[in-house]
């Protein structure tokens, strides 16, 4: 039983440390354009090139700025004199951005939104208004923020150290560890159910409405990978729940069963008074108390 138990918690120790990791890779999604990192995004958008209304407008295919270069030592900054405003591709992550452009070069760059400012404009402009796909990236920051998501991976690690410490073979405070990580994980688990809603709902709304806003112009789909790595986290989230609550409902019961195992011991009287009937007994002596008495089998 031993045994089984310490395989149990090594099983929740290991799924509490994948969501971990799934979590911090969401956090850390486009920052750089590793593939690692550039495929991992919450939403992609880009111009529609079949749209009637594109097709109309001057389109800047060329960058607006000759000083594109940007000071990050592990980006490439990236031209686009040679190619069309269609195949650029602007990814969201939560901290960061990605231009993508999808030619024979098929260049990529991803930057800190705080350094988005640094980088050409790809715009399009309508009399004295201009579209620029970076100013939509901004936009989106604004909405989907990254605060819930540190807190939910603080959380982690927290559960991550619990579970550690539960592993080791020492006893010292175990119960209390046990229902402190229950306690814990529900809110890990509401935390990141929030997250994961807010999360979904702002990449539905934002598919939804960037198109109609911008009058077909532009067109958007959301990060599959980044969706399913949600998901699977908050699943996650809800199995190392589940094995905390057994651990402390398996304590509680065995406490209750010793309990009243020693309520028992306690209780029973020492032996029947002298001149005691051999067989079953009358009675009890006067004053005797009702919760000691019992039957012999």
């Amino acid at each position: 039983m031993f045994f089984v138990s310490k395989i149990a918690l090594f099983a929740t120790l290991l799924v509490q440390f994948i969501s971990t990791v799934l979590l911090a890779f969401l956090l850390l999604g486009c920052i750089d354009s590793s593939s690692n990192y550039s495929d991992v995004y919450l939403f992609n958008y880009s111009f529609n090139s079949s749209s009637t209304l594109y097709q109309e407008l001057a389109l800047n295919s060329s960058a607006t700025s000759p000083n594109s270069t940007t000071t990050s030592p592990n980006s490439t900054a990236i031209t686009a004199t040679n190619s069309q405003l269609s195949d650029v591709n602007v990814r969201i992550g939560y901290l960061a951005a990605c231009i993508v452009i999808q030619d024979e070069s098929d260049s990529k760059y991803c930057a800190y939104y705080t350094h988005l400012s640094q980088i050409q404009e790809f715009a399009i402009s309508f009399e004295d208004n201009t579209t620029n796909l970076l100013d939509i990236a901004l936009a989106f920051s604004n909405v989907c923020h990254s605060h819930l998501l540190m807190a939910c991976i603080f959380l982690h690690l927290f559960m991550d150290l619990m579970l550690c410490y539960l592993m080791l073979p020492v006893m010292c405070f175990k119960p209390i560890i046990e229902r402190v990580g229950l306690a814990v994980a529900f809110v890990n688990v509401l935390c990141w159910g929030l997250g994961a809603m807010l999360q979904y709902q702002s990449v539905r709304t934002t598919k939804r409405m960037i198109s109609q806003a911008s009058f077909g112009t532009l067109m958007g789909s959301g990060g599959g990978r980044a969706e399913a790595m949600t998901w699977t986290a908050f699943a996650f989230c809800l199995v190392v729940l589940a094995s905390f609550f057994v651990v402390c409902w398996g304590r509680g019961r065995d406490e209750r069963a010793k309990a009243r195992v020693d309520a028992d011991k306690l209780g029973e009287p020492a032996g029947y008074p002298a001149g005691y009937p051999a067989g079953y007994p009358a009675g009890y002596p006067a004053g005797y108390p009702a919760q000691y008495r019992y039957e012999k089998a």
